[in-house]
């Protein structure tokens, strides 16, 4: 066996019982870094290839992915790993199977699953990790995380949303005491337990930059707005009543919950610069909420304002267009979200997106320099400080806030 990246022996145990379920029995590993600097936040991710090695049988590889949590203890509180870590496994072993089910009990050949197969997970403390099948040795590809993407990318990212949404939608109707279970088991549960007045103290500092770059003559109306805003994450009970499914009034559906660039990979036919399929990544906080969660933080923190005037309600069009179709495959009325009732949600829940774009829009693009290691060790308040630093980007960044801002005035989302 190769070095192994200092797996720990109960990560090794596990990734051996996985290979002899799969009836691996002689094979060799080659163990790599999985992710460059910048590239994930929550996770430690290990590619692994697996060569069998046994004469008497056709020779297999497989790829694997181990995505394993971080054991620096102040930065396990301070994250809430557990949680985030339960939610994704939740997600892999309860929700994502429940819905392959569901295709295949409608009778649909062709079934639908934007995510990776996973192999096998662990909820040891604190040595947590879930095993993937990776993703890029069947052409997957990760984009430039600092890249805004066009409407291509929109429209196989949408497409596919609007597909997955349909589904909780539908197991609604066709099957709901395993969607009340499911639903159930995926409530908020991250905002509920982390520290919200330095959540709250990121936000603002952000807001005040806005704030600084407009012209308080012109923009009296917008910065009154924005003031307002920043009470809004402040009061826990605002917050968490919108990501609750209750607020969703029958919508709610499971959503991916962290949608930025990094957490999708795309797949290419041929040389063609257009996507043919997405994968989405990273299911840590994911909850049963309304769908404008999802689609609201993924417009404003992956798009810039140029295509935005051009095309916001054409992706609003095909995200609703893909849901519906999809709700009819299912055998399920369309009407159950009408195009009028999305319209309401986005205006009603896309203070979120507006809310991720604040807290992550300088760390997605962020120089490689300006990204401590924020999964070690640090000392206290240093991880504060990594979302509120200025960096070499960031009238740019305060540019794209300011323009996430306008656009949320001018479609009156505050």
């Amino acid at each position: 066996m190769e070095d192994s990246l200092q797996l720990p022996q109960e990560t090794l145990q596990n990734l051996e019982q996985v290979l002899k379920d799969l009836r691996f029995e002689k094979y060799s590993l080659k163990f790599s870094k999985g992710s460059a600097k910048g590239q994930n936040y929550l996770g430690i991710i290990t590619k692994i290839q697996v060569t069998e090695e046994d004469d008497k049988k056709t020779p297999r590889q497989l790829n694997l992915i181990i995505k394993s949590a971080p054991g620096a203890t102040e930065f396990r509180e301070y994250i809430k790993i557990e949680i985030l870590h339960a939610r994704e496994v939740c997600m892999y072993e309860s929700v994502f199977p429940e819905l392959i089910k569901f295709q295949k009990e409608i009778g649909l050949e062709d079934i639908f699953d934007p995510f990776a197969k996973c192999y096998g997970t662990s909820s040891v403390i604190p040595h947590e990790h879930l095993i993937f099948e990776d993703m890029t040795a069947h052409g997957y590809v990760l984009k430039n995380r600092k890249n805004v993407i066009d409407l291509d990318h929109c429209q196989t990212v949408l497409t596919a949303y609007g597909q997955y949404h349909a589904l909780a939608l539908a197991l609604r109707i066709k099957n709901p005491e395993t969607y009340k279970t499911l639903s159930e088991n995926t409530r908020e549960s991250f905002f509920n337990n982390v520290n919200l007045s330095s959540l709250c103290k990121t936000i603002k500092g952000h807001i005040d930059k806005v704030i600084n770059n407009l012209d308080e003559s012109i923009d009296k109306k917008l910065i009154k707005k924005l003031n307002d805003f920043v009470n809004f994450p402040i009061d826990p009970k605002g917050l968490l009543e919108n990501l609750s499914i209750e607020a969703a009034q029958g919508a709610a559906v499971f959503c991916h919950g962290d949608c930025w660039i990094n957490n999708m990979l795309f797949k290419y036919e041929d040389d063609s610069s257009t996507p043919s399929a997405v994968c989405l990544l990273d299911w840590q906080l994911s909850r049963c909420a309304s769908p404008a969660i999802d689609i609201s933080y993924f417009i404003f923190a992956c798009t810039d304002k140029k295509l935005r005037d051009i095309h916001y309600q054409h992706l609003l069009n095909i995200y609703h267009s893909s849901l519906t179709a999809f709700l009819i495959k299912l055998q399920v009325d369309p009407e159950i979200f009408s195009k009028e009732t999305f319209s309401n949600h986005m205006k009603q829940f896309s203070k979120y997106g507006l809310m991720m774009c604040l807290i992550g829009v300088p760390l997605f693009v962020a120089d490689l320099d300006e990204i401590p290691d924020w999964t070690g060790d640090m000392e206290n308040g240093e991880r504060e400080k990594m979302f509120s630093m200025t960096r070499k980007s960031e009238q740019y960044i305060v540019d794209k806030l300011t323009d996430i801002a306008r656009d949320f005035d001018r479609l009156g989302y505050f």
